[in-house]
């Protein structure tokens, strides 16, 4: 800490930025003054990661006082840099004061979108009347972007409860499924769980309605909860993988030895699906209620691992090995692995991308076409990420990604895409292991998005700034081109018309 006090004063910016993002993350109560000082430094970099910290948490531990951090807050507002302001708003949020929202509203006319649905994110927390009022109109606003109505919608839900429900049935009966479950997440903070005064979405005739509302009524509940239980046990059998895994998550909360035959079931049915979430939250469950008594232990061990062949995708095996013994002795080792590739396979890859690292050919671009944001181009780094490069080349022939929206964008971070499902949850079926390299996550890089080690498949990120907590982490495998105006521009719910080499 003291080395990064000093550093975060150098006056070479390569050093200082470096140091001020660590005090940042690390939320150093000793360096609010520093911190609260790099607000005024020359270099936007440096004060985007100091407005970060300070949210009212910080201001009251470090001893820098709720005014001071909020003055500074409402200065870099008005910063030329647009990071910047977003991160001052997602910092004023935190403060959930009602009086800061008239300098929020300011930023719903901003320039940059994504500034606009950090602002209407600040509303929410903010709170009060004025906030209220401002989250009323934008979520009854057909001509505002999806992502703003959507914010507007969870805002109220967090803000006034009453207008909540006064705006919520337009969104519960839409035909945009995104629509219905963004209304059945509002509900989730408003009143958990179906009632007399709120739609059945878990009845929705779209999964992915399901799915969002059991798992926003999960993320409420985070305890165990009785009513919430009987609605995951009911859904166990659903069709769909994803309500499966969130059913059995539920369950696993607090399982009884009754529930043993249904997540047996739910395991063996998730051997047909094209990805183990399902069957790993089955297996969650399992572990959960082996742990219980010894006749619960002795019922699993004889009514399932007794019963059950070793899985053959070796990810279920590896969380076997790091969670449940008695599983793992049963199954053995996650490895060698089955790939599916032969060594020429493996030798083409080589050969297309790293035995000569200096043709053009091992650094190949893909072209964007966005739905009224303009295009983008990528190169990929062949050499560095072999298998990944194959892998999202390979989707793209397969025109994959064409169609799809960018289902997750958080200003000032990232943009996401590649789940053909649009919920965050889909991807190609099977998966790729990770190629962690030297390359770093500074601004506008590539990314293979995960739910864990060796778990990419589809679905990818572009960092809006540097985020150096990701590096070694995540595979980086291309980055961005020339301009980048149309990336700038893209909000959550935007299409993907094509990605082609």
């Amino acid at each position: 800490i003291t080395g990064l006090l000093v550093a975060g004063r150098d006056p070479e910016m390569a050093l200082r930025w470096k140091a001020v993002y660590s005090l940042s993350r690390l939320r150093e109560t000793s360096a609010g003054e520093l911190l609260l000082g790099a607000l005024r430094d020359r270099e936007a970099l440096i004060r985007g990661f100091a407005v970060r910290a300070l949210t009212r948490d910080y201001a009251e531990r470090s001893g820098l006082g709720a005014p001071a951090v909020i003055e500074g807050l409402t200065q870099a507002l008005y910063d030329d840099n647009a990071g910047v302001r977003i991160n001052a708003l997602r910092a004023l949020g935190s403060f959930e004061s009602p009086e800061l929202a008239a300098r929020i509203t300011g930023l719903l006319s901003d320039p940059v979108a994504n500034v606009q649905v950090q602002a209407v994110m600040a509303l929410g927390e903010s709170g009060g009347p004025e906030a209220a009022r401002e989250l009323s109109r934008l979520a009854a606003d057909d001509g505002r972007p999806y992502a703003q109505r959507r914010e507007a919608l969870l805002g109220l839900a967090r803000a006034d409860s009453a207008a909540f429900v006064a705006a919520a049935p337009r969104w519960s009966g839409s035909r945009d499924w995104r629509e219905r479950s963004t209304a059945a997440e509002g509900w989730a903070r408003v009143a958990p769980g179906p009632g007399t005064d709120r739609p059945d979405f878990l009845s929705d005739r779209d999964a992915r309605v399901v799915a969002g509302a059991l798992g926003a009524w999960a993320r409420a509940r985070p305890t165990p909860d009785s009513a919430l239980a009987r609605a995951a046990r009911r859904l166990l059998g659903h069709p769909d993988a994803i309500v499966r895994t969130h059913a059995a998550n539920v369950i696993a909360r607090a399982p009884s030895a009754a529930d043993l035959p249904a997540l047996r079931e739910a395991y063996r049915r998730a051997e047909r699906d094209s990805f183990p979430d399902a069957a790993l939250a089955a297996l969650t469950g399992l572990e959960a209620l082996a742990r219980g008594s010894a006749a619960d232990r002795a019922a699993v061990a004889q009514g399932f691992l007794g019963t059950t062949p070793r899985p053959e995708d070796y990810l279920i095996r590896r969380w076997a090995e790091e969670r449940w013994p008695d599983a793992a002795r049963v199954w053995g080792s996650a490895f060698p692995l089955k790939t599916g590739r032969t060594l020429q396979d493996y030798r083409g890859v080589a050969r297309r991308f790293v035995v000569n690292p200096a043709s053009p050919d091992a650094y190949p671009r893909v072209r964007i076409e966005t739905e009224g944001r303009g295009t983008l181009e990528l190169q990929l780094f062949g050499p560095e990420a072999p298998l990944t490069v194959a892998n999202f080349l390979g989707l793209v022939d397969r025109r994959f990604f064409d169609g799809n929206r960018w289902h997750r964008v958080v200003p000032n971070f990232v943009v996401q895409d590649g789940d053909p499902r649009g919920d965050g949850s889909g991807g190609p079926g099977g998966a790729i292991r990770d190629e962690i390299n030297r390359r770093r996550y500074s601004e506008y890089v590539l990314g293979m998005a995960l739910s864990g080690p060796d778990t990419g498949g589809s679905q990818w990120f572009i960092t809006l700034s540097p985020q150096p907590h990701l590096d070694g982490t995540y595979t980086v495998f291309g980055r961005v081109m020339g301009t980048t105006v149309a990336l700038q521009r893209i909000v959550q719910g935007d299409a993907i018309r094509s990605i082609r080499r």
